[in-house]
């Protein structure tokens, strides 16, 4: 499938992709970086510095690498949008509990990437969704 955005056109594929870079980001913490994938007029109203404050502050993080996002499907798509839906795989950076969860998450093409509102990143986990799997710690 393939979304037009102003100045070009732009596959599901990619916005698929970002979506992975954008958990890749998270679950390695790399903050600074995820930041670049917020919409500008996110952007707007939390700096850099705040962003990254707030996800590291976090209790719940991603787990890592290939338990970080899965099973990704388009749900939606438009010339100004996708919705994806994906099962995240979330863990408690305090007491290691482990759950995976159904997540949708829409992606606005922007110049020539794909970008999700931030405010979206600072919520998750929400206590809606469905939980596909739940983890004891391993020890």
């Amino acid at each position: 499938m393939v979304a037009k955005s102003r100045s070009k056109t732009v596959s599901t594929e990619s916005a698929t992709d970002a979506l992975k870079d954008i958990f890749y980001l998270w679950s390695d913490e790399k903050f600074e970086d995820l930041y670049e994938y917020g919409l500008k007029t996110r952007r707007a109203y939390i700096d850099r510095d705040t962003f990254v404050s707030k996800m590291k502050g976090k209790s719940w993080g991603i787990k890592k690498a290939w338990a970080a996002i899965q099973n990704i499907k388009v749900v939606a798509v438009s010339s100004k949008l996708v919705t994806l839906s994906a099962e995240i795989g979330y863990r408690n950076k305090i007491t290691l509990a482990e759950f995976t969860r159904v997540e949708n998450f829409t992606l606005y093409p922007e110049g020539d990437r794909w970008k999700i509102n931030l405010h979206k990143l600072l919520t998750l986990p929400r206590p809606e969704g469905k939980i596909v799997k739940r983890h004891k710690p391993s020890l």
